[in-house]
């Protein structure tokens, strides 16, 4: 049997290349979906995409320093130590009692350990400056989206006390939780913990004439563990140390006092006990340990707790009487966030290839066309972690949307390809000539999304952050589609169904070709199908749009309407977007919360806690609450207390609180946290609304100007939560010494406070080391000796004179201070914090701007918006700024594919019409405009365009074969139609899906975070689709009559630039053209000029 003749190719190479070998190319695609899956099972999963802010956190612990004290003697050193670091940007400090904390914010870019590094040396470098009661620095490279991924509750069957469950917990559970793979820390909080306590006896103290000091200095020196060389004996070295003198509470109290000879014992008390409670923890109001796990940055979400399973199944199984609750586990959320998104993408998909298969009418075609977008969707996958790019609500986001969009390029081929068949064409020579008629749109449509995504990836903050992982993410995709839709789509296509056969298009009985051009021996291959298309029945649809297109054109008047109703379009746009309520991230229901109260300052534990039972019993009493935990006070905040609250089910978060909040009157300072992505505590930096006031002078003087605020801020309805970080009035008791007295008696200031520190506040002397952990020794003086303020004036201090009381030394007075201190940028600054309820952030911010701007404010003061409002002015101006550069790059490319300065700006004409349909599709779901809504409205720059190349495009394409440009215009329209509103509606139906929030497995988790885009995808495709159909061929049309009007009017050359175009060639009716095996046709006689058709428009 002869072997089959093969037809000869002619198209893109590459085409032509996977026509002539599927099975490569079917093994080249079969490869993307396998390392595909395999980096899909591989990349991290996290609910947003990793901020990684550069930045460093410096503890700082001063026992027993009061706030004041704490910022003059150690924060303003260490922010003028560190103020000249190269790439510094802000500085914040907060000094609380007995601690310090300053966060280093860095430009993007730095290395974060090199920072520390250079943090470190620079702190340390002014230690010794620093009061000798300050304990060493802590260092960490601070993220601020780290938060705890599981919450684990632990309590004892068994009967054991809090001390005895936390130190098995610590001891046993924790070390191995701690080595699951991709943990960060663990913490405890709750319970007891083990302390060697040494209660000073104050009468013993004066009759001996020792001061504390003495005492811990002897400790410190008796748990030395020092090498004293080494010495050689017989070939063998061997090292010399003297071993700590410490093994047990009793051999702490034999150790000698230095230069007395009194022992330790002699003094003071010591026994094995507990620290003091700073901290009670609860779960459902019942005594727990609660355990804290964060996971490694850059670490897989949903891994990290599977492998903390794993351990918690380990550690537990030896401690049956140990029970474990997980009230929190962020991972459930990461999970129903991924599953609702890729069943989306199913949704989406599903509904791209319906309308695909309408426009067809054929399945065969149809499946062709879709098959290559599990290849490029599961592909994108490979390319995600060369990016850094982790699996998330953005990058999910990008690909679910991308269904409608990665189809377009195929959706094109397949469509052009399809035509061929139609003609009797045999599917191989189809697919070659199908795909290489449309190349260069095909290019030009990629590129240009391409174009508009790459200045979004220089975006600044947060906001370039999540605009990044979208924007690579499309990119990826959309090149990754153009591959497909040259290779895999022309393959299948001749491959396939090589046999199938596609019943020619019948014409409508009246249907006459819009206009007849010859084929002669001068025509290409190219244009050859290219008249053949011409002259086809472009369907009611087409045979519609025409006589649309053909009125529109008819007169330089009717042109003129449609430009006046596109003007008016732009308008009303505008007016539409004066409406539109501006937020950084959209509204998220996590369906749990956080709520916070604070009592007086000065207000004790005990007073606190019953305070929190109180509340504990409304909370576990309704109905809509499902676990809460309890935490009743914090290090330097006794009167403060937190609820981490989890509600029933996906019972909504904001109803549940204005019901709790009527019923909660009675705690004070009672706030809550606000539903967000991003993790919001209760206190005044997590409010939505906040005012920052800064002063070179103490934050005390800003107290009238601060209750000012709060009470313009009350006056606006839909502000609560009103709150500011400025609390004065905590209980302290100041000793004045008298500088004379103090002289003759030989002793300081520093002397005193040293003292009386230890005495009251107790004194960490050393560390006692056992075999399974550190206790700390502390040294204090006895309960009942410091149990009022007249104890306190008993105290005496050791002198050269003899002991005296403290009260000799000077006065002791009843005051107050601040419980906190907060600076910014080295000026000290306060807060004032408000919730909103019914009103959004930006008319809130419009509303106390005005009511703030008629208050006397002094020039020493600066004030200015901070949190949620800044990262939302910093966001938005950033993505305006991307805009603008999106548009120049589309520009660029759309220049550079078409060779012209002005054609680009007709095809742009598209872009501001898409808009409107965004504004208004927001406004009627809703939804405010947010960070995700302005990726839609970037993403809609390049999506839009696509048509108009279509269109644009062919036009150029008839002209050059002699049509005169109204003629062109009108025949591109009608012909390019299908393929258009192919494109735009399968966008608008892959995007449905997500905006409806259609489920049926999944639980929808993450919708409220993707819907936005969504509506505004579909709304921005379906008006810009319907008014460019109409704007692009009038505007095509009177910057074609402009450009030769200047060009006639200068004199300028005629060289083929802009819309310069080939003159129309002879036109002659009634050729048939040559059948598709390439027979060419007899050339044509030029007749005699003939009369424009009927409705024919004229040419200027």
């Amino acid at each position: 049997m002869a072997p089959q003749r093969r037809e000869k190719l002619n198209g893109i190479w590459i085409s032509d290349v996977s026509i002539r070998q599927p099975v490569f190319i079917t093994m080249v695609m079969l490869a993307f979906i396998t390392f595909g899956i395999l980096s899909f099972r591989s990349t991290p999963v996290n609910l947003l995409p990793e901020i990684d802010v550069p930045i460093i956190a410096v503890s700082v612990s001063y026992p027993g320093a009061g706030p004041e004290s704490v910022v003059d003697q150690v924060v303003r050193p260490i922010e003028n130590a560190v103020n000249t670091l190269a790439g510094l940007q802000h500085i914040t400090s907060q000094a609380s009692e007995g601690s310090a904390l300053i966060i280093l914010e860095f430009e993007a870019g730095n290395d974060a350990k090199q920072l520390e590094e250079d943090v470190r040396q620079r702190v340390n470098s002014i230690l010794p400056q620093l009061p000798r009661d300050v304990r060493q620095p802590v260092y960490q490279r601070f993220d601020p989206n780290q938060s705890p991924i599981m919450q684990i509750a632990v309590a004892d069957t068994s009967g054991r006390s809090p001390l005895e469950l936390r130190t098995l917990i610590e001891e046993e559970i924790v070390p191995l939780i701690q080595r699951a793979s991709g943990v960060g820390s663990v913490t405890v909080n709750g319970g007891q913990q083990r302390q060697i306590n040494v209660w000073l006896d104050l009468a013993k103290l004066q009759a001996y004439g020792l001061l504390p000091a003495q005492v811990s200095r002897s400790l410190q020196q008796a748990n030395a563990n020092l090498g004293l060389g080494t010495i050689v004996e017989n070939n063998t070295e061997i090292s010399l140390r003297v071993p700590s003198l410490l093994r047990s509470a009793a051999d702490i109290a034999n150790v000698q006092i230095s230069g007395t000879p009194y022992r330790v014992g002699d003094v003071a008390v010591v026994e094995e006990g507990v620290a003091d409670v700073t901290t009670i923890s609860r779960l459902n109001g019942s005594e727990a340990i609660i355990i804290n796990v964060l996971k490694q940055s850059g670490a897989n979400t949903v891994t990290v707790a599977d492998n903390v399973y794993r351990a918690m199944d380990q550690a537990f199984a030896a401690f049956p009487e140990l029970t474990y609750t997980i009230p929190l586990d962020a991972s459930e959320a990461v999970r129903s966030s991924v599953l609702s998104s890729l069943e989306e993408l199913m949704f989406a998909s599903v509904a791209a290839f319906l309308v695909v298969w309408f426009f067809f009418g054929n399945l065969r075609s149809t499946i062709i066309t879709m098959s290559g977008l599990p290849v490029i969707l599961i592909g994108t996958f490979i390319f995600m972690p060369i990016f850094g790019l982790t699996i998330n609500l953005v990058t999910l986001l990008a690909l679910s949307l991308c269904v409608g969009l990665v189809i377009d390029d195929a959706i094109v081929v397949r469509e052009n390809i399809f035509r061929h068949l139609e003609r009797g064409e045999s599917a191989r020579v189809a697919s070659s000539r199908g795909t290489w008629e449309v190349g260069l749109s095909v290019v030009a449509m990629t590129l240009t999304i391409v174009a508009v995504f790459v200045p979004v990836t220089f975006a600044e903050g947060v906001a370039g952050i999540v605009f990044k992982s979208f924007g690579l993410v499309v990119s990826i995709a959309i090149l990754l589609s153009l591959a497909e839709a040259f290779t895999f789509a022309p393959m299948l296509s001749a491959n396939l169904f090589p046999n199938m056969k596609v019943k020619p298009k019948t014409h409508h009985q009246q249907h006459q070709p819009i206009v007849e051009v010859p084929i002669s021996d001068e025509v290409s291959e190219r244009d050859i199908g290219l008249l053949q298309e011409a002259n086809e029945d472009p369907g009611r649809l087409g045979r519609w749009y025409g006589k649309l297109l053909g009125w529109t054109l008819a007169s330089l008047r009717n042109r003129l309407i449609v430009v006046g109703i596109a003007i008016a379009v732009l308008v009303l746009s505008v007016w539409v977007a004066s409406g539109l309520k501006l937020t950084f991230f959209p509204e998220q229901d996590p369906h749990e919360f956080v709520m916070r109260f604070e009592a007086a300052p000065g207000t004790t534990l005990a007073e606190t806690d019953r305070l929190a039972r109180q509340a504990e019993q409304i909370l576990l009493n309704d109905p809509a609450v499902e676990n809460v935990i309890a935490r009743v006070g914090f290090p330097g905040f006794p009167e403060r207390a937190e609820f981490a609250v989890t509600l029933v089910g996906r019972t909504p978060t904001l109803p549940t609180q204005e019901q709790l909040r009527e019923q909660l009157t009675f705690l004070p300072r009672l706030s809550f946290s606000v539903p967000s992505f991003q993790p919001s505590s209760a206190g005044v930096e997590g409010r939505e609304l906040q005012v920052s006031l800064q002063t070179t002078g103490p934050a005390t003087e800003l107290a009238p100007l601060v209750e000012a605020i709060k009470r313009e801020m009350a006056a606006i309805p839909g502000l609560v939560d009103i709150d500011s970080n400025l609390q004065v009035g905590k209980p302290e008791l100041r000793l004045r010494a008298d500088p004379a007295r103090i002289g003759e008696l030989g002793i300081t200031n520093e002397d005193i406070a040293t003292s009386v520190r230890a005495l009251i506040n107790g004194d960490r002397a050393t560390v006692l080391r056992t075999d399974n952990t550190d206790l700390d020794v502390v040294v204090r003086l006895a309960p009942q000796d410091r149990a009022g303020i007249e104890t306190l004036g008993a105290i005496s201090i050791p002198t050269r004179a003899g002991v005296v009381p403290l009260s000799s030394l000077g006065t002791v007075e009843l005051a107050s201070s601040q419980v906190s201190i907060r600076r910014y940028d080295r000026l000290n600054q306060v807060l004032i914090g408000a919730n909103l309820e019914g009103i959004n952030l930006t008319d809130a911010q419009a509303a106390l701007q005005q009511r703030i701007e008629a208050l006397n404010i002094p020039p020493n003061v600066v004030v200015s918006y901070v949190g949620t409002f800044a990262q939302t002015n910093e966001g938005f101006s950033s993505l305006f700024l991307a805009m603008g550069l999106s548009v120049l790059f589309v520009y660029m490319v759309l220049a550079s594919q078409f060779g012209s300065f002005t054609q680009p700006l007709v095809i742009m004409m598209a872009m501001p019409f898409s808009f409107i349909g965004a504004f208004l599709a927001l406004r009627m779901v809703g939804i405010d405009l947010d960070i995700t809504g302005m990726i839609g409205l970037i993403m809609l720059l390049g999506l839009v365009v696509k048509n108009s190349i279509l269109l644009v495009d062919f036009t150029n394409r008839l002209r050059e074969l002699g049509l005169d440009k109204h003629s062109a215009l009108k025949l591109a329209g009608a012909i390019r139609l299908r393929p258009i509103l192919m494109t735009a509606l399968s966008l608008v139906a892959g995007a449905m899906p997500t905006a409806l929030g259609l489920h049926l497995l999944a639980t929808g988790e993450g919708n409220e975070f993707r819907k936005g885009l969504a509506w505004v995808l579909i709304g921005g495709m379906l008006t810009s689709t319907a008014l460019t159909l109409l704007v692009v061929p009038t505007v095509y049309s009177l910057m074609d009559a402009a450009v030769t009007w200047v060009k006639q009017r200068f004199g300028l050359g005629q060289e083929h630039e802009g819309f310069e175009l080939p003159a129309p060639g002879p036109a002659v009716a009634g050729v048939t053209p040559a059948a598709s095996t390439g027979t060419p046709a007899a050339r044509p006689v030029a007749p005699t000029s003939s009369p424009t058709p009927a409705g024919e428009p004229s040419a200027d």
